[in-house]
C-alpha cells in the first residue's frame, strides 16, 4: 500500500471539502477495495452493499477527502421503479465531518464508526449507506443510513441534466467555518444535497 493511498484513506472525508480536486481514479479504486471489505465485515447493516469497485468517486482538498462507491446495480431503470422500500445506490465514507440532520451535528452514538487498518495504521471512519425511495406524494428522496437500520436522515432527490461520467458524481462547497454541503449526482439525472458538520468530540 503506497503512502499516497494511506493519506487518502486518512483523509476520507473530513471538514467540508472546498477548493476541491479529484482524487486520481486509480487511488480511488484502491481505497474503494479496502473500504468495501470493511463494509462487508459489518453484520447489522440496513442492507448488504455490493459496490462497483471500478467506479468510485473521490474529492479532496489538501489532506481532506471524500469517497463515494456506487452500487453495481445502480441503473436509471432501478430508480424509476423505486417504491416505498429503499433501493440501495451506494456507500459514503467520511472522517471528521458527519452528515448533519436538522441543522445539528449527529451524535457519535448515532454514527457507524468503522476501524480501517492500512499497514500499521488504524483509521476510524464513518460509513453511510445511501438508498433511494419514493416518498409520500411520489417524489424520489435520498435516504441515508448510519448506525441504525432506520434512516439517519433523508433529503429530496431533484431532477438535473448534468453530464456524468460515473454513476455517482460528487462535489462540495463550504457553508460555514465548520459546515458544508456535498452534492451527489446520480446517473446525471438526479441530485441530492447532504449537509455536513464537524464531528462531535
Amino acid at each position: 500500500m503506497n503512502s499516497r493511498l494511506i493519506l487518502l484513506l486518512a483523509a476520507t472525508v473530513a471538514t467540508p471539502v472546498f477548493a476541491q480536486e479529484r482524487v486520481p481514479q486509480e487511488d480511488a479504486q484502491k481505497a474503494a477495495r479496502i473500504l468495501s471489505e470493511s463494509a462487508a465485515a459489518q453484520t447489522d447493516l440496513a442492507f448488504k452493499p455490493a459496490g462497483d469497485l471500478d467506479k468510485p468517486r473521490g474529492i479532496k482538498a489538501d489532506e481532506v477527502g471524500l469517497i463515494v462507491i456506487p452500487e453495481s446495480k445502480l441503473t436509471s431503470d432501478a430508480l424509476a421503479k423505486a417504491g416505498k422500500e429503499p433501493v440501495p445506490v451506494g456507500q459514503l465514507w467520511t472522517r471528521i465531518a458527519t452528515v448533519a440532520k436538522d441543522g445539528a451535528v449527529t451524535p457519535n452514538s448515532k454514527l457507524r464508526l468503522v476501524d480501517v487498518t492500512v499497514k500499521d495504521q488504524t483509521l476510524r471512519l464513518q460509513l453511510y449507506l445511501l438508498a433511494v425511495r419514493r416518498a409520500d406524494g411520489g417524489k424520489l428522496e435520498l435516504v441515508v443510513f448510519a448506525k441504525d437500520k432506520e434512516p439517519l436522515t433523508r433529503v429530496a432527490l431533484d431532477g438535473t441534466d448534468a453530464s456524468a461520467e460515473f454513476p455517482i458524481e460528487i462535489n462540495g462547497r463550504k457553508t460555514g467555518e465548520e459546515s458544508g454541503v456535498v452534492t451527489l449526482t446520480l446517473l446525471g439525472k438526479h441530485k441530492a444535497e447532504l449537509p455536513l458538520m464537524k464531528q462531535a468530540d
